[in-house]
């Protein structure tokens, strides 16, 4: 009699464990590896397989500057509890080949208590050779030397300054302002 019971609480247990596997976002959600949830990310929105021409490494989280064909896109990957999961949309731009620059802009929520912002883009332009970005009295710089894709990225975490800087330039390999926008930033 003892046994049967052990037995039937065992089966309870076993039940258990198998309907919260399968009703855990935790357990079910996600991929072991953080280019298998890039990749994932990319199926779920109709985009790629893209190429990676860059990847940042921050804490715990992974960003995928990428290019398909005439698209361009930022993914972000995050370590959740027991898997790497997207955060965030990843939406390919297309590139317009008459703009000297294309880019995007937003914030990305990582956890409760970090955002990261983030200006990424293509240069069509091919005597823009670096691009900058900059607040409105130039105190504050981040620049990014284009290669062969093209593509480049900025990013900076905290909160609410998704709106800290003011202008983002294009320069030829003598310096030369060759594309030049200024954000209306509220």
């Amino acid at each position: 009699m003892k046994n049967r019971y052990a037995a039937a609480f065992e089966w309870i247990i076993a039940i258990f464990l198998i309907i919260l596997c399968i009703n855990t976002k935790y357990l079910s959600y996600g991929s072991f590896t953080p280019i298998a949830a890039h990749q994932k990310s990319e199926r779920t929105y109709y985009y790629g397989p893209s190429e990676i021409a860059d990847t940042i490494k921050l804490d715990g989280t992974i960003l995928y500057l990428c290019r398909y064909k005439e698209w361009y896109s930022l993914s972000i990957v995050k370590k959740g509890l027991l898997r790497w999961q997207t955060a965030g949309l990843n939406i390919g731009n297309k590139i317009d080949p008459s703009a000297p620059i294309n880019y995007s802009r937003g914030f990305t929520r990582i956890n409760k208590d970090l955002g990261l912002n983030k200006i990424y883009g293509n240069a069509s332009d091919p005597e823009i050779v670096k691009v900058v970005l900059e607040n409105k009295d130039g105190s504050d710089k981040l620049q990014y030397e284009l290669d062969s894709d093209r593509l480049f990225v900025f990013y900076w975490q905290g909160e609410d300054m998704l709106y800290k800087y003011d202008l983002l330039k294009g320069l030829d390999k003598s310096g030369n302002i060759k594309y030049e926008t200024m954000f209306l930033n509220p």
